[in-house]
């Protein structure tokens, strides 16, 4: 456990599971989920990302 006023827990998953799913590798993009949580503002945040690979020529949102 961590302890202070100000607080910040970052994950990401790597295999599919309960709380997020796993990195998925696609032709132009790599799909991640992540959940940043915070103290600072009272706020979880869970995220979706698409990283484009050089030279991607489309990708499907």
């Amino acid at each position: 456990m961590a302890s202070g006023e100000n607080v910040v827990f970052a994950g990401s998953g790597i295999t599919d599971g309960l709380l997020f799913d796993g990195v998925k590798f696609e032709r132009d993009c790599v799909r991640t989920s992540s959940l940043v949580i915070s103290t600072l503002d009272s706020t979880a945040r869970f995220t979706n990302t698409v990283h484009i690979k050089d030279g991607a020529k489309s990708i499907s949102l």
